[in-house]
């Protein structure tokens, strides 16, 4: 494998990581992108330490790859399949010698993939339908509470209207009322809190999926699970709810 893998982008160059500087040099020993003046001063102070430095392409993105925990000042390129861990050129010819081995790029490039493909389906679908679900409760609520202000009315007419010795059964019609209405809207308000942490999580999602997109960090990337299932299972949960009430 080599070390100067990169991804292309069409994103804005970053700027060097010790600097506000443009980029100008990769280091593949530091794993870090330097402008000139940066990389002449690594290299007077690093003098005992050879720096393999490549030049920098301009719409190109280096994938800054996990260092060897075994081996230190390596980097870890690939995977190994057997043992499902990131391994260093050293691992390859060592521990994991004669395991077959896929390039750390790709699997980097195939979750930036499935988290893109994650963050469309919300933003497009799930997120759309939760908010549209979310203003219709919001109306149901607004409709079942005008709804109890009538009966209310009714109820103190009939209160007017009919002799004392009926107050009680009215009384107790009374009771009933707001316990059905307080039961009927604490329903409908769970049902409006559950939709609204769901579209929360979901935005949160959103949020770090696109940061992740945004990332060239290989473990921040490849330990990506995603969490669509799961929001698809809920919302059809919260779904069920209209057919219920």
């Amino acid at each position: 494998m080599d070390s100067n893998t990169s991804i292309s982008s069409a994103q804005k160059i970053i700027s060097c990581d010790l600097c506000d500087n443009s980029i100008q040099h990769f280091c593949n020993r530091s794993q870090v992108s330097l402008c000139e003046e940066c990389i002449n001063k690594l290299v007077k102070k690093d003098k005992a330490i050879t720096h393999d430095s490549d030049p920098f392409k301009h719409g190109e993105i280096r994938i800054i790859f996990p260092e060897c925990e075994f081996h230190p000042s390596h980097w870890c390129e690939g995977q190994c399949k057997l043992c499902d861990v990131p391994v260093c050129m050293k691992c390859v010819i060592t521990s994991h010698n004669g395991h077959t081995m896929i390039d750390i790029a790709d699997i980097f490039n195939d979750k930036k993939k499935e988290i893109q493909k994650e963050t469309k389906e919300i933003e497009s679908d799930l997120l759309p339908k939760c908010m549209k679900k979310n203003e219709d409760t919001e109306g149901e609520i607004t409709k079942t509470m005008g709804k109890y202000i009538e009966l209310e009315k009714e109820k103190e007419k009939q209160r007017k209207f009919w002799h004392q010795e009926v107050d009680d059964i009215l009384n107790q019609l009374s009771s009933m009322t707001q316990s059905k209405k307080d039961e009927h809207l604490d329903d409908l308000k769970s049902h409006q809190a559950k939709l609204r942490d769901l579209i929360a999580d979901m935005n949160k999602t959103v949020k770090e999926n696109q940061e992740m997109l945004q990332s060239n960090k290989v473990s921040q990337v490849t330990n990506f699970n995603s969490r669509l299932k799961e929001y698809r299972d809920i919302f059809l949960k919260l779904l069920m709810f209209s057919f219920l009430c």
